[in-house]
């Protein structure tokens, strides 16, 4: 009898030790991520990375058909033709395309790009991609909109470190 009791347990352990671990706690919830929501903020697939500050994404708000581009808020890559602006594209390409986003659009500036562009902080994974670009020496910060920017008090903008202008 106490051979069937022990044979009974050692499978109840071995049961227990071949469960499935329990799946993984839900993404918090996107108010939690953006804290100011005035503007948009949701996750999108990155589809094409325009330059060292610009991106394309896959979400369409007004569903118009249109993809979304994506302005990096406070940032200022060089264009394509100038010194640096191929390789600050390849950066955001390495960091971002293909990957899925927090798009965190700046409240205090919604509607403020003359191009049409959303004006945003873009989380590529678990990384600011704002941040990544100024902080490795592929864009400098943009100095101009630093107090027009909801971003601007936070420190990987650089606004009000001893360098700026």
């Amino acid at each position: 009898m106490n051979r069937i009791l022990s044979i009974v347990i050692l499978l109840a352990f071995i049961a227990l030790a071949c469960e499935s671990p329990p799946p993984p706690p839900p993404p918090p919830p996107v108010e939690a991520l953006c804290p100011n929501m005035a503007g948009f903020c949701d996750y999108s697939e990155v589809l094409q990375v325009i330059d060292g500050d610009t991106i394309v994404i896959d979400h369409d708000i007004d569903l118009d058909g249109v993809l979304e581009r994506i302005r990096l808020v406070l940032v200022d890559a060089p264009e394509l033709s100038e010194s640096g602006g191929p390789e600050a594209k390849v950066a955001l390409s390495d960091l971002c395309l293909g990957v899925r986003a927090l798009i965190d659009e700046d409240s205090w500036q919604i509607n403020g790009d003359p191009y049409g562009r959303i004006l945003a902080v873009v989380y590529c994974g678990v990384r600011n991609a704002n941040a990544e670009m100024i902080l490795s020496g592929h864009a400098n910060t943009y100095w101009q909109f630093c107090a027009e920017s909801e971003f601007g008090t936070q420190d990987w903008t650089r606004c009000y470190f001893e360098d700026s202008p």
